[in-house]
């Protein structure tokens, strides 16, 4: 593992994230009034005002997108992580070292985002603070599940007394049983999300036929056959409902194979990117 030379504290920051989306809202808007300002001046067609839409909402997503994929590494880091670790805090203790000096020694190897976290809890310890807030402001900063069901296992053990050593030995080969069931459950929902993708080429298919089959239905008016929706109306409809698809999709893709709906976002800005191509390729 490398370490990276920037903290997660200013990467994961509320306040730069919050920042981060408000930057992104306003370039989605700007793009977006781009588009409606060439319609006024009939530089652009309707349907293209949709499309630059479509692209602020796929500009908009990139840094969110972006944030959220480095959230899931750090998480995904830190809980592969986390077995060694113990293990070594536990070969620390049976050396003879105390809890303090072993999550030290432990520290000053290379485990990628948690090394600094363990630095932190060793000089919160050193400072004074109790275990058990220090264990748990750890959990807090780690934000995992993995991490604050370690804390609520050590935590308990400890209190119930016992073996240190044995405690944090047992703690990490439970942790990775949780990890391979983890990677089995991931493997076994990988192919929904191929499943996913293929559904979405399938109904931009259907979009590109239905719009030639009803587009010859519109040809067709007259005296006698009259629609109320021009060819151009048609397109944006048929665009609109295929954003949406593309959009969901990819939040339901994440979902089903992480657990989680935002790191979807990366699905869905390469799903709006395949619609945007489609129908400016093969719906003229």
């Amino acid at each position: 593992m490398v370490n990276l030379p920037i903290s997660s504290d200013i990467i994961f920051n509320k306040r730069l994230k919050l920042g981060a989306i408000a930057v992104s809202v306003v370039l989605a808007i700007g793009i977006s009034f781009v588009g409606y300002s060439l319609f006024l001046t009939q530089q652009i067609s309707e349907f293209m005002v949709h499309v630059f839409i479509a692209c602020g909402v796929v500009v908009g997503l990139i840094l969110p997108a972006f944030i959220f994929i480095l959230q899931g590494v750090r998480k995904n880091e830190i809980d592969r992580a986390l077995p060694l670790v113990l293990e070594e805090i536990s070969e620390g203790l049976l050396s003879g070292m105390t809890l303090i000096e072993s999550i030290e020694e432990a520290s000053k190897k290379d485990h990628g985002w948690l090394t600094r976290e363990l630095k932190i809890l060793v000089s919160q310890m050193s400072w004074g603070i109790s275990m058990e807030t220090a264990f748990r402001n750890l959990s807090e900063r780690i934000g995992t599940e993995m991490a604050q069901k370690t804390t609520a296992l050590l935590l308990a053990s400890i209190e119930l007394g016992g073996d240190l050593r044995t405690t944090f030995l047992s703690t990490s080969n439970f942790l990775r049983k949780m990890l391979e069931a983890r990677d089995d459950r991931n493997s076994e929902l990988k192919p929904y999300l191929t499943i996913i993708y293929v559904t979405l080429i399938v109904f931009l298919a259907m979009m590109v036929m239905l719009y030639g089959s009803l587009q010859q239905l519109l040809d067709l008016q007259g005296p006698i056959v009259k629609i109320m929706m021009t060819k151009s109306q048609l397109k944006i409809l048929l665009f609109d409902l295929a954003i949406l698809e593309a959009f969901f999709g990819g939040l339901v893709a994440s979902k089903l194979t992480e657990g989680t709906i935002f790191p979807g976002l990366k699905h869905s800005i390469l799903m709006l990117l395949m619609n945007i191509v489609v129908f400016l390729i093969f719906l003229p």
